[in-house]
């Protein structure tokens, strides 16, 4: 992952670097693209708490990540995304941010994860497979030449894969036992309502920005996840080629929800901030 985040880095810098030159007649104009696909990399501040009941044994632990099972915050993840102008004042769009925070802890404190209990002194390795997708909708109200902005609404489709592993005592907090494998997984998905803006300072340059956020009690019949969300984001693009883009951005997010789904009871909160970088097609 390293090497990938440094290709892409190096490569982004290059682009910026290279020398502007005239665009052709028929080049594709910012704003104006039928379908952008983008693929890059995140480096992210990321920090999460997370609490999963054990059935009829209690109530869990609620941990943090890094403070509790030692889990570096710095992590870094992939980035990627499609977008379809489907008319001039009209956008669907797909993303996907995947991160796998991990790590191996000797316990200083007792902690029960679902009907398992990790006693003091215990080697701990846990594993978190988070994968994000928000599918969203746009409408411009205004649309210009060199500005736009739109309102947008969607899904922030979220999926959490837990696994902890170490040698635990099952029901009491007394010395260690077996070693057992614990695992929790939830899909929950929230609503998205929001906003973005778009200013293009030539046919190479363009920034944006966007923010957007919901809380809501969710299908509670159906999902039983109750939650918010918000999310903020700058970019800065820069088209060095007919059909690509360099693109730098920071990013932040946070989510908050209570679980009371077969898989995983309890709660799962988690925010990131931090750069991507990524490069884009344009068609």
């Amino acid at each position: 992952m390293h090497r990938v985040i440094a290709t892409l880095v190096a490569v982004c810098v290059s682009g910026f670097a290279i020398p502007s030159a005239g665009f052709a007649a028929d080049d594709i104009e910012p704003g104006t693209e039928r379908v952008s696909l983008a693929v890059g990399a995140f480096l992210t501040n990321f920090d999460a708490n997370l609490l999963i009941d054990g059935s009829g044994l209690g109530r869990g632990t609620r941990f943090n990540l890094r403070d509790d099972v030692g889990v570096d915050r710095q992590q870094s993840g992939i980035w990627a995304g499609v977008e379809w102008r489907f008319s001039r004042k009209q956008r669907i769009a797909v993303n996907y941010t995947r991160f796998t925070p991990g790590a191996t802890t000797t316990l200083t404190h007792p902690i029960q994860i679902g009907a398992v209990v990790y006693p003091t002194g215990a080697t701990l390795s846990t594993e978190l497979n988070m994968e994000i997708v928000p599918f969203t909708y746009s409408y411009s109200f205004i649309k210009r030449e060199n500005d736009e902005f739109a309102g947008t609404i969607g899904v922030n489709w979220n999926r959490l894969d837990f696994d902890a592993h170490g040698a635990a005592g099952i029901t009491s907090l007394s010395g260690p036992g077996v070693d057992v494998h614990t695992t929790a997984n939830a899909n929950f998905p929230l609503p998205l309502f929001g906003l973005r803006y778009d200013h293009h300072f030539s046919q190479r340059w363009s920034v944006g920005l966007e923010a957007a956020g919901f809380a809501l009690k969710v299908a509670e019949g159906t999902f039983n996840v109750r939650g918010d969300l918000w999310n903020a984001r700058g970019q800065v693009e820069y088209r060095f080629a007919k059909h690509f883009a360099a693109v730098a951005a920071v990013d932040a997010f946070r989510i908050d929800v209570d679980a009371s789904k077969t898989d995983w009871n309890g709660s799962i909160g988690y925010r990131f901030f931090g750069p991507q970088f990524f490069l884009k097609a344009r068609f």
